[in-house]
């Protein structure tokens, strides 16, 4: 637990935030409405709608075993979601 007596309430949410999760304030009520507030903004950013029907598997696929066909599934997905950082 930490006290800080005097500090800008904006500079103070960027500085909760920047612990993640493992961080959270207690009081004043008006800090936290900001944390919450930049923490949806942020978790916005990092939404992803997943598709709702299967994703098609490339005809080269079809040929391996159910194993290694979800394996190149699941590691062309991680890649297909990590492509792109960007900072605003």
């Amino acid at each position: 637990m930490v006290t800080l007596l005097a500090c800008s309430f904006e500079w103070l949410a960027g500085w909760v935030l920047s612990f993640g999760s493992t961080a959270g304030v207690l009081a004043p009520q008006r800090l936290k409405g900001l944390v919450a507030a930049e923490a949806e903004k942020v978790a916005a950013k990092y939404t992803v709608a997943l598709p709702l029907t299967p994703v098609e598997c490339p005809k080269d696929l079809n040929r391996l075993g159910s194993a290694e066909r979800n394996l190149q599934q699941a590691k062309a997905l991680r890649a297909e979601r990590a492509l792109s950082v960007k900072v605003s």
